[in-house]
């Protein structure tokens, strides 16, 4: 699990291929974005009324949760669209996040993982983060 920095991303592949070059893995299929770092995102655009009018919130926020949680693509498609129609000034946002190597680590529909690790309960970067922060206070 993972944070979506694309320097974060791009030293992890790089490292497995420099670690394991005749690997049949492809390192993109170990990538599991952070979930509460997803989460996290769509709350900041939520309070930004400018983006999300007063009132819409939970419709913004069901579009989201189906993008996240759809298995077909169908339904992934339809709600993307459907914020592209209701939410305009999402645009540079949602772009973002349906970048490939960027839907591909954390919306269902769009996934490459491998299924143990799609399956796997740890979904968000917390217990890492609180850790290094831990370990930080104790060597300073």
């Amino acid at each position: 699990v993972m944070d979506f920095s694309q320097a974060q991303r791009q030293g992890f592949l790089t490292a497995f291929q420099e670690a394991f070059p005749t690997s049949n893995i492809l390192p993109e299929s170990l990538l599991k974005g952070c979930y509460h770092h997803w989460k996290q995102s769509v709350q900041r655009i939520v309070s930004n009324h400018a983006v999300v009018p007063p009132g819409y919130d939970v419709d913004f926020i069901d579009l989201t949760d189906i993008m996240y949680n759809s298995l077909g693509s169908n339904a992934y498609d339809r709600a993307v669209q459907q914020i592209r129609d209701d939410f305009p000034n999402a645009k540079k946002w949602l772009n973002w996040w349906v970048r490939e190597e960027i839907a591909g680590m954390i919306f269902r529909s769009k996934q490459w993982l491998k299924d143990e690790l799609q399956a796997h309960p740890t979904r968000t970067t917390n217990s890492i983060e609180a850790f290094h922060r831990d370990l930080y206070r104790i060597v300073e």
